[in-house]
């Protein structure tokens, strides 16, 4: 906490988003857990955040922080670096552009409903359901499907609205396991369409996952 020395603070206030944190070696991965801007900084920069969360104006985190390290940082510039990355709110009182919270998708969905995606049991389960589907291959070879069995109609127009059906449907479960598993791990997670080149691709952001430990990344 800032030290309480009977007068009100001097120097510039800060307010910081609501930041999440991950230690990774000598440095530390800081950002927003709903955003998509992620900044790695060291200890010393990892300081004055605390000292700035902890109510320190910049002036006093800069005091603070060369009565520690004895070297001088430069924590307007720092200040400024996040405020570019969007993790400040307020600066002197003065708001900061920064990008709107957005609401995930299926925001009825808890940690609590999908925590079993993180369990390593799900691992074998898929293991064992890949182990089943090569040995029907082997020892019932002719279950395996091949080409002339897309062709199950006549008619054209019902096997390709059939394919894009069920190609969507898979697209879907693909990224819904995207998500719950992000979710599993406190990330909101968005699912949204995108573009490769010129081709349509669904997409789920999960970047809050950079605060989550190794395992689970």
């Amino acid at each position: 906490m800032s030290e309480n020395t009977g007068q009100a603070p001097t120097g510039t206030p800060v307010r910081l988003r609501d930041l999440g944190f991950r230690q990774d070696g000598p440095e530390w991965i800081v950002g927003r857990v709903d955003g998509e801007e992620f900044v790695s900084v060291p200890n010393e920069g990892m300081r004055a955040i605390r000292l700035l969360q902890d109510g320190a104006t910049v002036e006093e985190a800069e005091r603070r922080m060369r009565a520690e390290t004895g070297a001088d940082l430069d924590v307007h510039d720092f200040v400024r670096t996040l405020g570019e990355l969007g993790l400040v709110d307020t600066v002197g009182g003065r708001a900061l552009p920064g990008r709107p919270q957005r609401t995930p998708t299926f925001p009825w969905l808890r940690a609590r409903h999908v925590r079993w995606t993180l369990s390593p049991l799900l691992h074998v389960a898929v293991a064992l359901v890949v182990a089943a589907g090569i040995a029907m291959a082997v020892t019932r070879p002719e279950t395996v499907p091949g080409w002339r069995d897309l062709l199950w109609s006549e008619h054209g127009t019902l096997v390709l609205l059939s394919q894009v059906a069920v190609g969507w449907t898979l697209i879907l479960l693909h990224e819904l396991a995207h998500l719950s598993t992000a979710r599993a791990a406190g990330v909101p997670g968005r699912i949204r369409l995108g573009t490769r080149l010129q081709f349509l691709a669904v997409q789920t952001e999960v970047s809050g996952v950079w605060l989550a430990g190794r395992r689970i990344r």
